[in-house]
């Protein structure tokens, strides 16, 4: 994938952690329950829940693609 800010290479990875990883509009202080607005980034994986992602080490941005089995543009 080409940055979008510097028109390089990204190296393409994964993002993982120990739960559910979402984009959400608002910050939460303490618990995180997720709305209808809130985007679900990782896929379910009850050991590992993992995205793919992609890194530009010049710019330092990760771009993260959702919306598994549904097709980007």
């Amino acid at each position: 994938m080409e940055c979008p800010y510097c028109g390089k290479e990204m190296t393409a990875g994964f993002v993982q952690g120990a739960r559910v990883v979402y984009f959400t509009e608002e910050e939460h202080a303490v618990f995180f329950v997720p709305g209808r607005k809130d985007i679900k980034l990782t896929r379910d994986n009850f050991f590992a829940p993992t995205c793919e992602a992609y890194q530009c080490p010049d710019c330092r941005m990760v771009i993260i693609p959702y919306g598994a089995g549904k097709e980007r543009p």
